[in-house]
């Protein structure tokens, strides 16, 4: 067995000359893979096969009434043998798309109509399916009637999804609407978000009130705190801090949520970067950066790795990167941290106050 390489000869005005091939024998490589794959197979003792070629061969099929379908004559289940699918009704795909699908149920041959029947959704089985059945058709049908819930599935062949289904005497035909719920989570998460971007941009784009100027008064201990921190032009006024009390319960309060959301480890680091915004200048320009730089830094870390192993976009995508996970939501941790230390060093009573 022999391997094929190939490449280009051109001459140096890069005018293409033909091609220059490369023959590597390989033939101990792949008797040497065919040979590890006959002793993952088979018992080093007794040379016969083993559990692993078994489970490779194992064919999971149920009946319709639930027990273990017949087998042929080879000892081998058909799908489509007269011992699963005599008798059950057609479905016919109406519409359907990557969450849910609309089938039609057609039960106009004599004797489908008020039998039970399984309706098999030959993906993986998972609870987060649901099937209704939407309408029912008929001369006059008895039995329930449309937007009956079917609930959740169960496991039919070893790993699809399926529902026993009552056919309503007398009809001729039902609708049924799939569903994968989930989604539902995924479209609400997607509209707060949508709204919550839209919130950021009204205040980034709220006019700004003018500057105005008022006298500073010798003596004062706390100075007026505008929205947009307007600073007095009778000179610079020093930044409020918060008393020990509400800092004490802001530092708490970041640890928690960083020890919820993230890890004891995030709770730590969240509490020890809003107690130093809470003291120093310098700390909360650090804390108001540090969510960006998080995100910037799981971002590059997702993509380096892409480039470099070119993961197949598939459901487990996302898998290959658990990494970054910690420190995407460490960068909303500390974003609330921020949050709460600007509250926190915001008196009360400026708060409240607005210049007019």
């Amino acid at each position: 067995i022999f391997e094929r390489h190939g490449a280009a000869l051109r001459d140096p005005n890069g005018e293409f000359l033909g091609r220059m091939y490369f023959f590597r024998d390989i033939t101990e490589r792949k008797q040497s893979d065919k040979e590890m794959v006959r002793l993952a197979r088979t018992d080093a003792l007794t040379g016969l096969a083993n559990r692993a070629a078994f489970l490779d061969r194992l064919t999971l099929a149920s009946d319709r009434g639930g027990a273990p379908a017949a087998l042929d004559s080879a000892g081998v289940a058909t799908p489509g043998g007269p011992a699963r699918t005599e008798g059950a009704p057609a479905v016919h795909v109406l519409r359907q798309s990557r969450t849910s699908a609309r089938l039609r149920v057609d039960l106009s041959p004599p004797g489908s109509s008020g039998r039970p029947f399984w309706l098999v959704l030959g993906q993986s089985h998972n609870a987060g399916w649901r099937a209704r059945v939407t309408r029912v058709s008929g001369p006059s049908p008895s039995g329930p009637a449309g937007g009956r819930s079917l609930g959740s599935p169960r496991l039919v062949d070893g790993y699809a999804n399926g529902w026993l289904v009552q056919a309503p005497a007398g009809a001729t035909a039902m609708e049924v609407a799939l569903t994968w719920t989930p989604q539902r989570r995924v479209w609400a998460a997607l509209v707060v978000s949508a709204l919550a971007l839209v919130a950021c941009l009204g205040l980034a784009l709220r006019r700004r009130p003018r500057s105005l100027t008022f006298p500073v008064v010798a003596g004062e201990t706390e100075a007026p705190v505008w929205s947009f921190g307007a600073v007095p032009r009778a000179g610079p006024v020093p930044p409020a801090r918060a008393g020990p009390r509400r800092s004490a319960a802001v530092v708490a309060a970041a640890a928690t949520l960083g020890a919820v959301v993230v890890g004891p480890w995030a709770g730590a680091v969240a509490a020890v970067a809003v107690a130093a915004a809470l003291r120093w200048r310098w700390a909360r320009a650090g804390l108001a950066l540090a969510p960006a730089a998080l995100v910037a830094s799981a971002a590059i870390y997702v993509a380096q790795l892409q480039l470099r192993y070119r993961f197949p976009l598939r459901l487990d995508w996302p898998t290959h990167f658990e990494a970054a996970t910690p420190l995407a939501w460490l960068s909303v941790v500390l974003l609330a941290g921020a949050v709460l230390v600007d509250l926190a060093s915001t008196p009360a009573g400026s708060r409240r106050r607005r210049p007019g």
